[in-house]
């Protein structure tokens, strides 16, 4: 007699792996690189203030993004020990989206530093 293992996913559409393809890594990214041309620009113009309130945001945004709740993981790799019957569902530490707000958070870090740098900043002596 044979012993199944018990899935974690109730039907097989649920355990196919492209299902859960995460794009949230690569929008951060993009997002990331936003923030940062914004940032620059803003800048440039002298707009230190809005500079640092971008950064605010993304911060805010980043940290949503990483402990705000996510999506329930219905497939993925899991562990079976025979003896006792149990299943332990892979859990990784953090999620793609925990990452994408990671990602987004620290170039908020790294604007809102841009925009406090900028409001700091002597202005150049008139020669």
């Amino acid at each position: 007699m044979e012993r199944m293992l018990p899935l974690s996913c109730a039907t097989a559409e649920h355990c196919n792996d492209a299902v859960g393809t995460e794009l949230a890594i690569p929008f951060a990214v993009v997002a990331a690189m936003l923030l940062l041309g914004g940032g620059v620009a803003l800048f440039r113009k002298r707009h230190t203030q809005w500079t640092f309130l971008l950064g605010l945001l993304a911060i805010v945004t980043g940290t949503a993004l990483t402990f705000g709740p996510g999506a329930e993981t219905t497939y993925g790799w899991f562990a079976y020990a025979e003896r006792t019957g149990e299943v332990f569902p892979a859990r990784p530490p953090l999620s793609a989206r925990g990452v994408a707000g990671v990602i987004v958070g620290a170039t908020g870090l790294l604007v809102a530093g841009i925009g406090i740098g900028g409001m700091l900043r002597r202005p150049r002596s008139q020669d």
